[in-house]
């Protein structure tokens, strides 16, 4: 078992490739760029959750995270505020983006500030999702840009 460890890490990191800002899945067959400065680290430990990225000089934080769709498409971004109300999130929203088309949620509760879009791929019945989160809406507001600028960098390959 300790020889074979090694090789799942390796096989488990092949599908994926950071490349100085610029973040490439092949197993999700999507890329994004980051903003510079930020700090990249893949996540295969974390369910759905494929890439974190840190801000410099701020608690602020980009999740990425990717999982197959098992819901109808039209129904998917409505479930997801459900579920954050539930949580005990506000949820306001949502507005719609395209280029990429994609739902955005802004979402707070006590010491927890974020923002979510939602991009649902009816093509390859996947939904991914790219979070900027922060333990203060002055960490959202100084990197909104960042958030958007990544989310229109979105790509499939």
């Amino acid at each position: 078992m300790r020889l074979l460890l090694p090789l799942l890490l390796m096989a488990a990191s092949a599908h994926s490739e950071i490349s100085g800002t610029t973040f490439i899945s092949e197993d999700w067959k999507l890329q994004m760029d980051f903003p510079s400065g930020w700090r990249l680290v893949e996540s295969p430990n974390y369910p759905q959750v494929i890439l974190w990225a840190a801000a410099p000089l701020s608690d602020a934080q980009l999740v990425l995270t990717a999982e197959p769709l098992t819901v109808a498409p039209e129904n998917y971004a409505k479930n997801a505020a459900k579920q954050l109300t539930l949580l005990g999130f506000n949820v306001r929203g949502p507005r719609l983006r395209n280029r990429p088309e994609a739902v955005v949620y802004d979402v707070t509760r006590p010491g927890h500030f974020g923002r979510m879009a939602i991009i649902v791929d009816k093509k390859r019945q996947r939904v991914i999702s790219l979070a900027l989160i922060s333990q203060s809406n002055s960490g959202i507001r100084a990197n909104s840009r960042a958030f958007d600028i990544t989310l229109r960098s979105y790509q499939t390959r």
